[in-house]
């Protein structure tokens, strides 16, 4: 029974982790924002493009804090899952946490079947596609802590900059960027030395 309690409050802090990574895509009452939105189109011509006034220092700030906040729920969660894996496997933990992750975040997705039934049939299946890939990634992500230790699946997990980058490039068809190129270097700078 304890095992299964400490599984609950990994539960909750990677719920919290992810409502943290929600708001920071804007899916928190407000959008995210940016430098330009368009206007409906009117009787005279096409729709026009006006600028959005620049995120405020608190804005700014609320969106580090929740950074921060995200990063910290994440690592408590890698942490605190360990103990739990000395009796029992990666798939079921992964069966208590989700559910109880999903309920904790249930409040903050009212919107989400209403914008599910809107969405196309496509759609759909590419959400469906994402939620069984997210759904084995976490398990073997668990697994990886179980066998491998919570210091080098940490390091391995922050690798995914590296893999994400070129599939955006080659199936999404994103622009590969300086910034993105420096991330990414930053990211392996970081595995080289926690590893030493």
């Amino acid at each position: 029974m304890r095992k299964v309690l400490a599984l609950a409050v990994v539960a909750l802090a990677a719920a919290a982790s992810a409502l943290g990574m929600t708001f920071l895509n804007g899916w928190g009452g407000k959008a995210a924002p940016t430098s330009e939105a368009t206007s409906p189109s009117s009787a005279n011509g096409p729709a026009t493009s006006t600028p959005q006034p620049a995120p405020l220092p608190d804005e700014i700030r609320g969106v580090h804090v929740t950074a921060a906040l995200a990063s910290l729920a994440w690592a408590v969660s890698t942490v605190l899952v360990k103990p739990p894996l000395s009796e029992m496997d990666a798939v079921t933990a992964q069966a208590i946490r989700l559910p109880l992750a999903a309920v904790a975040l249930a409040p903050f997705a009212r919107s989400a079947p209403r914008a599910l039934a809107l969405t196309s049939r496509g759609a759909r299946v590419r959400i469906a596609v994402l939620g069984a890939l997210t759904s084995v990634s976490s398990v073997m992500f668990v697994a990886g802590v179980k066998h491998a230790g919570v210091a080098v699946a940490s390091v391995l997990s922050s690798t995914a900059p590296m893999f994400a980058i070129p599939l955006a490039v080659v199936f999404l068809g994103e622009r590969l960027t300086a910034r993105a190129l420096l991330g990414a270097a930053v990211t392996v700078a970081g595995i080289v030395v926690l590893q030493r």
